[in-house]
């Protein structure tokens, strides 16, 4: 046997104040879990990339983290980039 919305409308309507909250708690959640799962893997997005031509080449992420132990950020003098940017966009 299979509900209609109908029927669910019939019953929601005769609930208590405190079922209603419970109700909508309950649709909401399913509806935000809904909203959160990816259509796709992360996977499947990147073939679908290099299929519409976004992309040539697929890099796995990196594991192994030890090129940059010794990392040092290069020193750069004067006027800060974000800064300039600003000022030539006026």
């Amino acid at each position: 046997m299979q509900v209609t919305v109908e029927q669910i409308e019939n019953e929601v309507k005769q609930l208590s104040r405190e079922d209603l909250r419970k109700v909508q708690e309950l649709v909401e959640s399913l509806l935000k879990t809904e909203e959160m799962k990816p259509k796709m893997s992360e996977e499947e997005f990147e073939k679908h990339l290099a299929e519409e031509g976004f992309i040539t080449e697929y890099k796995p992420p990196v594991t192994d983290f030890s090129s940059y132990e010794n990392y040092k950020p290069v020193t750069v003098t004067g006027e800060p980039i974000s800064e300039m940017i600003i000022r030539e966009r006026r």
